[in-house]
């Protein structure tokens, strides 16, 4: 494993702490989206979350199954992550603008 958690799987505990930092109260989803740049992915076969993160606008897995394909890059945690980024960030675009009018 190298610094950037290829091949880990992060505990179900660790996640749930973040979760409920970031969203508040509830139990996590199988795909977190924190950001349009880190979501974590729910694996499995394994008790914990893949965490998938997208740098200098290249997606990669911390799963095992990324680190296997080698050139080819690709895992289904991938997959689901970039969906559900693309789902956030049609809702973020398809909601109304609000001026400061509105809230007052």
């Amino acid at each position: 494993m190298n610094e950037e958690g290829f091949g880990q799987i992060f505990p179900l505990k660790e996640i749930y702490s973040v979760y409920r930092v970031v969203f508040g109260a509830g139990r996590p989803p199988a795909v977190i989206v924190f950001n349009s740049k880190s979501v974590a992915v729910r694996s499995d076969t394994e008790s914990g979350y893949y965490m998938c993160r997208q740098k200098y606008g290249v997606w990669s897995c911390s799963c095992p199954a990324f680190v296997a394909s080698g050139a080819a890059g690709t895992c289904k945690h991938l997959v689901a992550a970039r969906i559900a980024v693309a789902r956030e960030t049609e809702l973020d675009m398809s909601a109304e603008p609000r001026s400061i009018t509105d809230m007052l």
